[in-house]
């Protein structure tokens, strides 16, 4: 028995022949042997298959195609591509890549299976022959829907019914709620997850909010490299700033000829705000595009959802430099603007009421004293954006960083309680809870980790526990030292609040006098359920003190009495308009002095 070509010249490459069988009597019939293929294009040499192919069986003339990967010829060799998880099924199995890589209806020279053929549009993963007529009206619909959108937000936005803490405000912050939620979940369609039907559908309708126009299927009335698409959806934003000025300019010129009233530029700065910040996460996300770049087994990188793109090769520049552009227009320029405004909001209301128009979409969704949280909610839009980037390519990192953020967000809108109602912090918290438990059940759909990404997890889950243990000791440490070491409100301290009282209190009360009781209601409706009712105790406080001072015969009596006005606006504010049940406003009338009570009868 002679081995095959035994005295070659490189003694690591007789080892890589051998035959397809036992008994062989000719050389001819030495073939490469398992896990290596022969090379034709490097003058027939045994060369070992590349990473994720499959070469089970000797004799191979190719690397055979795993499905879930693309195998591509290159000058000299063969190269590995991984197929996107969108895509997977794309990419069919096959032992020889030259003849079939791709799946029906897929292009088979676009890399990873990417693209369809002429006259086809991606559908659920497939692809499908285009309906031109149905295509064209589908088009024409969208667009419709678009500009009637842009222009009912202008007078919903700046409608005085959404200034109150009102259920039409409630109704409509809901809404918002929800966008934000659908946006996120579409953030779970782009992550390394393979969903199974139905979810799979459910996520590809939901990229529709990320602006991911295949449902829309240009490529049947359209054709386009993938940067204009890009371009397309990067632009969308701009093109929403457009409509509304021509909107604007529309209204000056046709308004006034039929007798409505014409935009305001103010109302109109506040509309594109709105519409910024509800679409903030697709916005960050589209302008992301470009730097989600997923790894395949030969060591390169493409963008997720364009992954015939590689990404820091040659035509990647101008996908870079576009992608830059507009992380700093979007992700940057509008959040920077947002945190300063919120940062001058104090300095610059007091000295131009109109401030609040332009920038009434940061402040009129929250509690007066939490009016800087819409700039905390588009940094938690910001970072939920960012997904699709920590860890391209791996679901379980993606999970990971997910469950982190909002971990992080739960809690403090617990703790802060920002929004005008008490049903709108409900509703925030179980979105984000319910996000939460969607991502314990996506992991049932991604691979499992193996290697140092187990041992990272590892580590990872006991600095968790030891974090959790640190934090409920150093709470009950806590709790004992308050216990045994009660510390009291030094003289000093309280001096200093009472100082503060008695010198603003004087000052606001004159004013509030003048109120009438649209007024008076006016200012309360506006605040939230929260504030209302400290107002409401502040004012029950107020009355009964007074009662007391009233009766008080000590030395000089010190009586103070209501005006008729006076006593109207506190019936008007505690009575009526905060819709207190009628026992509390007969108690409330009783506990007036006498000069006031009745006045402040409410009917």
């Amino acid at each position: 028995c002679v081995q095959c070509d035994p005295h070659h010249d490189d003694p690591a490459l007789s080892k890589q022949l051998t035959t397809a069988f036992r008994g062989a009597e000719s050389p001819v019939e030495c073939v490469c042997a398992e896990g290596f293929f022969n090379n034709t294009r490097r003058g027939g040499v045994c060369e070992r298959c590349p990473t994720m192919s499959q070469c089970d069986e000797p004799g191979r003339e190719v690397p055979g195609q795993m499905v879930g990967y693309f195998v591509e010829r290159t000058a000299e060799s063969w190269e590995v591509y991984r197929c996107p998880p969108a895509l997977e099924l794309q990419c069919v199995e096959s032992d020889n890549p030259r003849e079939q890589r791709c799946a029906t209806n897929r292009n088979q020279d676009s890399l990873t299976c990417s693209e369809c053929e002429d006259d086809h549009y991606p559908s659920k993963g497939d692809c499908k022959k285009c309906p031109v007529a149905s295509t064209v009206g589908l088009l024409v619909a969208v667009g419709i829907l678009f500009l009637i959108g842009l222009f009912c937000a202008y007078h919903f936005c700046n409608s005085p019914v959404t200034q109150q803490a009102s259920t039409l405000l409630t109704t409509s912050v809901s809404f918002g709620m929800m966008l934000t939620g659908v946006q996120s979940l579409s953030i779970l369609g782009q992550m390394s997850v393979r969903w199974q039907s139905p979810l799979a559908e459910i996520m590809q309708v939901l990229q529709l909010f990320a602006f991911d126009v295949e449902l829309l299927r240009l490529e049947c009335v359209m054709s386009g490299a993938d940067f204009s698409k890009y371009i397309g959806r990067v632009l969308i934003p701009i093109v929403t700033v457009g409509v509304y000025i021509f909107y604007y300019v529309a209204s000056h010129v046709v308004m006034p000829l039929i007798g409505w009233d014409t935009w305001h530029f103010p109302k109109t700065f506040n509309s594109v705000g709105q519409v910024w910040q509800a679409l903030y996460i697709t916005i960050s996300l589209v302008a992301f595009l470009p730097f989600q770049c997923y790894s395949h087994p030969n060591g390169k990188l493409s963008i997720l959802q364009f992954p015939h793109v590689i990404c820091w090769e040659e035509g990647y520049g101008r996908w870079f430099g576009t992608g830059v552009l507009f992380t700093l227009l979007y992700g940057v320029g509008f959040f920077g603007a947002c945190l300063y405004a919120n940062l001058v909001a104090v300095r610059k209301t007091a000295q131009s009421p109109v401030y609040l128009q332009y920038f009434r979409f940061l402040f009129f969704r929250f509690r007066v004293d939490k009016w800087f949280w819409g700039t905390v909610l588009m940094i938690r839009s910001l970072l939920i954006s960012l997904v699709p980037i920590a860890g391209a390519g791996d679901g379980n990192l993606q999970i990971l960083y997910f469950g982190i953020v909002l971990a992080i967000f739960v809690p403090l809108q617990c703790y802060v309680m920002p929004w005008k109602t008490k049903i709108l912090n409900l509703a925030d918290t179980i979105v984000m809870t319910m996000l939460w438990l969607i991502l314990i059940a996506a992991s049932a759909f991604t691979e499992k980790a193996e290697g140092a990404q187990e041992d990272a997890f590892t580590v990872f889950i006991i600095t968790i526990f030891g974090i959790s243990f640190t934090v409920v000791g150093a709470v009950a440490a806590y709790a004992i030292s308050k216990i045994a070491v009660k510390p009291k409100e030094t003289p000093e301290q309280l001096n200093a609040r009472l100082k503060f009282v008695a010198v603003m209190f004087p000052k606001l009360m004159p004013k509030l006098a003048k109120l009438s009781s649209s007024q008076a209601y006016s200012l309360a409706v506006e605040m939230g359920d929260f504030d209302q009712k400290v107002l409401f105790k502040f004012v029950t406080l107020m009355v009964h003190q007074m009662r007391l001072q009233s009766r008080s015969a000590k030395g000089v009596a010190l009586r103070i009495s209501l005006e008729n006005k006076q006593a109207n606006t506190i019936g008007a504010l505690v009575g009526r308009h905060l819709s207190l049940p009628q026992q509390q406003t007969l108690e409330l009338n009783s506990d007036l002095p006498s000069e006031g009570r009745g006045a402040s009868r409410i009917s």
